[in-house]
C-alpha cells in the first residue's frame, strides 16, 4: 500500500512572511533615502557670469535692500486684502459684497503673476500692453465671483463649499480660449510652443500642492493631542516627497530648479509648520517640529563642509599657473576658467549644456557673444533679445575663416612630415629573409634626423597629454564650484524664506487679531486675548530665532570655506529671479492665509 507523506502547504507563507516584511521595510527604507539626499544640480557657466557681474556691480547697500525689500509685495497684498470688513457668513449670500470684493481682488493678483512669469521664462510670449493683461486678469476675476455666485444663488447654499477651487475650471477653460484666440501673444512656431507648454505644466504643477497643505492643515486642528504628534511625525516625510516631486518637475531649467522648489515646496512647508506650531496642543508636538528643523539645519552644515572638502581636493589637481593665479573667490576663478576655450568646449558638450543657461534673465549679451561660436543655432538663442549672436559682423566671419584657413595649413604641413616619417619608419625595418645590406654615412645622418624627429613627436604628445590633463582639472574644478553653488543657493533661500515666512506670519497673527475679521478665522478661534497671540509668537519667534543663529553659521562657513560672499548670492537670487520668486510669494500666501476664511467654506472647525 502506497503511503502519501503529508505536505506542508500552509507551512511555505509562514516562511515568507517574515521575507516579505523584511523586504517591504527595505524598500520603504530606500524610498525614504532616496527623499532625504541631497537634489543633484549645478550654475550654468552663464548664471556664474551673471553672478560675478552682480558681485562686482552692487554695493553693500543695494544687498541690504534687496534682502528687507523682497517680502514686501506679499506683505501689503495681504494686508490690503485683509483689510476689507467682511459681513457674517450666516447672513447668507445677498450680504456678502465685501468678500466678493475680496474675492475678486484675489482672482486677479493670482491670474496676473503666471502671465508674468510665462513672460519671464518665454521672451517671445508677447503678451502686449499692461492693459491687455489687465483685462485678462479681470476677466478671470469675473468669472471666479460668477461661478460661486451661480452655484450659491441656484442652490441656495452659501458659503459655496472650497470656493477658492469651484471656479478653477471655467477659469481654465475661458483662459485657455482667450489665449487662442490672441495668437498674436507668441509666434507660430515648435520651439515657442515646446517652451509655452513647459511654463504652463511647471506653473500647473506648482499650484497642485495647494490641495495637500490645506487638508492637513485642518485635519492636524481637529485632532486631540495625542493624533496631533502622530501626524506631525509625518511633516519632513511630506516636506521631503514634494521637494523631490517639484525637483522631477522642474529640473530641465536647471538654474531655476533652485527658486522653485524652495520657493514653492518650502514656502508650503513653513507655513503649514506655522500652523501647527499655533494650534499644537502639547508639548511634544512642538518638540518634534523643532527637533526636526534643528537637525536640518545641522545636516545643512555638513553638506557645506561636504562641498568644500570636494572643491579642495578638485584645486589640489590644478598644476603650474593655474594654481598659482588662484584667488580666494573660488566663483572668479571658476569663471576664468570657464572663459577658456578648452574648458568651454567641454562644458558646452554636456547634456544638457552647462555652458548657457536655459533662463533668459542669464544671457548676458557679453558671455553670449564670447562664446557664440560654440552656440550658434542653439535653441535657447531663438530669443529676439539675442538675435545679434546671429548676426555676426563681416570682420569677425573673414576672421574666423582665415583662422580656419591657417589650421588647414598647418594640419597639411603636419600630415606631410608624418608621411615622410612614416616612410623613414619602413626604411629601418630589418630586411627580410638572409639579405644584409651595408649602412652608408647618408643612413646614419637619415636615422639621426629620423631620431629627431620622433623625440620630437614624443614630446609634442607629451605636452598634448599635460594639456589634455590640465583642461580635466580645471574643468573638475568648475563643476565643483557650480554643484556647490547651486546647493548654497538652496540651503540659503530656505533659510532665508523660513524667517521671511514665520515672521511674516506672526505679524500677520497681531494684524489680524486687531480687526474686525477676526472671528471668522478658524486659525485664530482659539486665541480670544492678546495673551494668546504672545503666545502663539513667542512658539513662531522661537523656530525663527533658531533660523537666524543658523543662517549666521551658514554665512560664515560659506564665506570660510568656499570664498563666496552667501549674502550677495542669496541677493542675487533674489533679484534675477524677481518675478518668480514674487510670484510665489504673492499667489501661495494669499491662497493659504485665506483657506481658514469660513466665506469660502472649507469646513475648518476646532475640536
Amino acid at each position: 500500500m502506497a503511503v502519501v507523506a503529508p505536505t506542508c502547504t500552509e507551512a511555505k507563507p509562514q516562511d515568507e512572511s517574515p521575507s516579505q516584511v523584511c523586504a517591504q521595510i527595505g524598500s520603504a527604507s530606500r524610498w525614504l533615502c532616496f527623499l532625504w539626499t541631497r537634489l543633484p544640480g549645478q550654475y550654468t557657466a552663464s548664471k556664474l557670469d551673471a553672478f560675478e557681474q552682480f558681485r562686482l556691480q552692487s554695493s553693500h547697500w543695494k544687498v541690504l535692500a534687496i534682502l528687507l525689500l523682497t517680502p514686501g509685495p506679499c506683505l501689503l497684498a495681504n494686508l490690503l486684502l485683509e483689510s476689507i470688513p467682511l459681513a457674517d457668513p450666516a447672513t447668507g449670500f445677498r450680504h456678502s459684497v465685501a468678500f466678493q470684493l475680496r474675492h475678486f481682488f484675489a482672482s486677479v493678483i493670482q491670474t496676473m503673476f503666471p502671465a508674468l512669469v510665462k513672460k519671464n521664462c518665454v521672451p517671445d510670449f508677447a503678451i502686449g500692453s499692461w492693459k491687455l493683461v489687465a483685462a485678462f486678469a479681470v476677466i478671470q476675476g469675473a468669472i471666479a465671483i460668477s461661478t460661486n455666485a451661480v452655484i450659491s444663488l441656484s442652490t441656495g447654499v452659501y458659503p459655496v463649499p472650497f470656493a477658492h477651487f469651484t471656479p478653477s475650471i471655467p477659469m481654465g477653460v475661458i483662459g485657455t480660449l482667450l489665449c487662442y484666440r490672441r495668437q498674436a501673444w507668441g509666434p507660430e512656431s515648435s520651439d515657442f510652443r515646446a517652451k509655452s507648454t513647459k511654463v504652463d505644466h511647471r506653473l500647473a504643477m506648482e499650484m497642485l500642492p495647494i490641495f495637500v497643505y490645506p487638508v492637513f492643515t485642518a485635519l492636524f486642528m481637529s485632532l486631540p493631542p495625542r493624533e496631533q504628534l502622530w501626524l506631525s511625525l509625518l511633516l519632513p516625510v511630506i516636506k521631503l516627497a514634494l521637494k523631490r516631486w517639484l525637483w522631477l518637475v522642474s529640473r530641465s531649467d536647471g538654474d531655476l530648479v533652485g527658486g522653485i522648489t524652495c520657493c514653492v515646496g518650502h514656502l508650503y512647508h513653513i507655513l503649514f509648520t506655522d500652523v501647527i506650531l499655533q494650534n499644537a496642543k502639547s508639548v511634544q508636538t512642538l518638540a518634534v517640529v523643532v527637533l526636526f528643523n534643528v537637525g536640518q539645519m545641522l545636516l545643512n552644515c555638513r553638506y557645506i563642509m561636504k562641498d568644500a572638502s570636494a572643491l579642495e581636493i578638485a584645486k589640489q589637481q590644478l598644476q603650474g599657473e593655474y594654481l598659482k593665479n588662484l584667488t580666494d573667490n573660488v566663483a572668479y576663478n571658476a569663471m576664468r576658467f570657464a572663459n577658456e576655450s578648452d574648458v568651454a568646449d567641454k562644458l558646452h558638450a554636456q547634456q544638457p549644456t552647462a555652458l548657457l543657461s536655459t533662463y533668459p534673465g542669464y544671457h548676458r549679451k557679453a558671455f553670449v557673444h564670447r562664446h557664440s561660436k560654440r552656440v550658434r543655432g542653439s535653441a535657447l538663442l531663438s530669443s529676439p533679445s539675442l538675435a545679434h549672436v546671429k548676426r555676426l559682423s563681416v570682420t569677425s566671419l573673414r576672421r574666423m575663416h582665415q583662422d580656419a584657413g591657417r589650421r588647414g595649413s598647418n594640419s597639411t604641413t603636419m600630415s606631410s612630415s608624418w608621411s615622410k616619417q612614416g616612410s623613414a619608419l619602413v626604411q629601418v625595418l630589418p630586411v627580410s629573409g638572409n639579405q644584409r645590406r651595408s649602412i652608408s654615412l647618408d643612413d646614419f645622418s637619415s636615422h639621426a634626423h629620423l631620431l629627431q624627429q620622433l623625440m620630437g613627436a614624443l614630446e609634442l604628445s607629451k605636452v598634448s597629454s599635460i594639456e589634455s590633463h590640465s583642461t580635466i582639472t580645471r574643468e573638475v574644478y568648475v563643476q565643483r564650484v557650480v554643484s556647490a553653488l547651486h546647493q548654497t543657493e538652496m540651503i540659503l533661500l530656505r533659510s532665508y524664506i523660513t524667517i521671511v515666512a514665520t515672521s511674516f506670519y506672526v505679524f500677520y497673527l497681531v494684524y489680524i487679531f486687531e480687526l474686525p475679521n477676526r472671528p471668522y478665522f478658524a486659525t485664530l478661534v482659539s486665541m480670544s486675548t492678546i495673551a494668546d497671540v504672545g503666545q502663539t509668537s513667542q512658539r513662531l519667534l522661537l523656530l525663527c530665532g533658531l533660523e537666524i543663529v543658523f543662517l549666521g553659521i551658514y554665512v560664515a562657513l560659506i564665506q570660510r570655506r568656499l570664498g563666496v560672499s552667501a549674502l550677495y548670492q542669496l541677493a542675487f537670487v533674489l533679484r534675477s529671479q524677481f518675478i518668480l520668486v514674487q510670484a510665489k510669494f504673492v499667489m501661495l500666501s494669499l491662497v493659504i492665509l485665506g483657506f481658514p476664511l469660513a466665506h469660502y467654506g472649507n469646513g475648518i472647525s476646532i475640536a
